[in-house]
């Protein structure tokens, strides 16, 4: 998926000064391998992670249970609002599989800057950057549910493996067992190519 920026600039024909204003707004950082965000709760449009170099893995624990529900890799969008369907009070946690490098911010608080102390930005061209963001992120996700619901387990397996290439380097069999909704035996039986499907 293309960088915050890259999409606004495709968007709309802004000076290069309003660009940078809203890069501003960006927080770059860099955080390694284990570093792990807790406790993020949903928040009006949510709080955006771009992936710009690395790897993540969200995931919430519920009774104790560690769910894995996304993994993130270069040039992906993480999106905190996406947890509202599990249920109040689980928050989500975004825990970086290896050093990575991040553009991280909250649509709430740019709307708000933006909407404040730039005038020249306008709320339609600033919804138009949103959806085009929504838009790509959108389409990670209907694929990853036509694969997730519709798909047996091996299918489901070599298509996180197509998806993410890198993925067995850096996360666990209980991690991709977990976002597949498979159990660590079954992964097991499919790699050792032992699995049949019933």
């Amino acid at each position: 998926m293309p960088h915050p920026i890259d999409i606004l600039r495709k968007l709309h024909n802004f000076p290069d000064e309003i660009i940078e204003r809203v890069q501003e707004l960006m927080v770059d950082e860099h955080v390694r391998k284990g570093y792990c965000i807790e406790s993020l709760r949903p928040t009006p449009g949510g709080t955006a992670f771009y992936i710009k170099k690395g790897a993540a893995r969200t995931f919430y624990i519920d009774k104790g249970r560690e769910y894995t529900l996304s993994f993130a890799f270069d040039d992906d969008f993480i999106i905190t609002n996406t947890l509202t369907g599990i249920g109040p009070g689980v928050p989500m946690n975004v825990m970086f599989l290896e050093d990575s490098d991040i553009v991280t911010f909250v649509h709430s608080e740019m709307h708000q800057t933006i909407h404040e102390g730039i005038s020249d930005v306008s709320p339609l061209e600033w919804t138009m950057f949103l959806n085009a963001i929504l838009y790509e992120y959108a389409g990670y996700l209907e694929e990853r549910l036509f694969n997730l619901y519709n798909a047996s387990a091996r299918e489901r397996y070599e298509w996180v493996l197509r998806r993410y290439p890198r993925l067995g380097e850096v996360a666990t069999t209980t991690q991709i067992a977990s976002f597949l909704g498979i159990t660590k035996e079954t992964l097991y039986r499919i790699r050792g190519g032992k699995y049949s499907a019933r």
